[in-house]
């Protein structure tokens, strides 16, 4: 779960394919930005795949497993292997206006 920090961060997928990200975090002390960005992104109705493009070489791929006016909810492959157990990991992201 987020701390009252991270709570301040905002992921925002507009229509035109942007991904805008403003992330806080906690460093030095203090509630600080800790990203700021906007990337492309692609959304495929029929197959329900949100594909992020970070760059040329880092691609996110996440199954929408719900998508509403105010919820965001996918499931995606995690960036490695978490705990070490040599089995893919996934995530699940929950994003809510």
């Amino acid at each position: 779960m987020p701390n009252d920090c991270e709570k301040k961060s905002t992921f925002e997928y507009t229509a035109d394919g942007k991904y805008n990200i403003l992330q806080y975090d906690y460093f030095n002390g203090a509630c600080n930005i800790d990203e700021q960005s906007s990337i492309s992104y692609t959304y495929n109705s029929i197959t329900k795949k949100l594909t992020i493009k970070y760059s040329e070489a880092e691609v996110y791929e996440a199954n929408v497993e719900q998508l509403t006016k105010n919820k965001l909810q996918a499931l995606g492959e995690y960036d490695g292997d978490y705990d070490k157990d040599g089995t893919k990991d996934y995530e699940r992201i929950y994003l809510e206006r």
